[in-house]
């Protein structure tokens, strides 16, 4: 048998299609289990439904927030496209997995994460993710140029201040309220140019009023200055 250097360990079943090949699965991590020493316990964690591409991933969201509070040391998958299909997510995952101090074992290629082989698939792994995410960006900057090239309008759509609005920021200013208290609680709310209803972010609010931040060098709250009137 093999040793197994950790004692707390999570197995990672995803489906994308039936229950059938999450059973394999699961029939695989628990052959891999027998010959290990020293497993204290073997969580089994399902994801079944879920195509390669979701943004979606409760369960896998999950299982790292446990692996940061180091509620586990070792992760075990019957193949690495259960973590991911795509370099980027898969790459973003075995990082935060090893930055948490988490072994990662993934049984149809045969790799420990932990080991040489393992660690030069990771750097491997990394620069394809890191070409990918080049190759994001750029289409991104591709899309952006062409729409503003149409004349699309980029951005959050413009809000509406009235004068009753801006006198009703003023007058909670003067009452002792920060802008930033006034953003935070939605203490106004304008309309944007489609007719929505905003609660304007303390930004916008200082664009509104017109004016810089007060110095606050005595402990007082910041403030906006509105500008003065033209001198007769």
């Amino acid at each position: 048998m093999s040793s197994a250097a950790t004692t707390r360990a999570i197995a990672l079943l995803r489906c994308s299609t039936d229950r059938q090949d999450l059973d394999h699965q699961r029939d695989a991590v628990s052959r891999w289990a027998e010959r290990q020493e020293g497993l204290r316990s073997l969580e089994f964690r399902e994801e079944a439904a879920t195509s390669g591409g979701a943004a979606d991933r409760p369960v896998l969201d999950r299982l790292l927030r446990d692996a940061r509070r180091g509620e586990f040391d070792l992760l075990v998958v019957a193949a690495l496209d259960r973590l991911g299909r795509d370099a980027v997510r898969l790459v973003t995952a075995l990082d935060e997995l090893h930055g948490a101090g988490v072994r990662v074992v993934s049984l149809r290629e045969g790799i420990d994460f932990a080991g040489p082989v393992g660690r030069a698939l990771a750097a491997l792994l990394g620069a394809v993710a890191e070409i990918e995410r080049a190759a994001i960006r750029e289409r991104v900057r591709s899309g952006l140029r062409a729409a503003r090239a149409r004349g699309a309008v980029l951005g959050r759509p413009a809000l509406r201040w009235r004068a009753e609005e801006i006198a009703e920021v003023r007058s909670l200013l003067a009452a002792g309220r920060s802008i930033r208290g006034i953003a935070r609680d939605g203490a106004v709310v304008v309309f944007d140019s489609q007719g929505r209803a905003v609660r304007p972010s303390e930004a916008a609010i200082r664009a509104a009023l017109g004016g810089p931040a007060e110095p606050t060098g005595s402990g007082r709250r910041a403030r906006c200055i509105a500008p003065s009137p033209p001198s007769r």
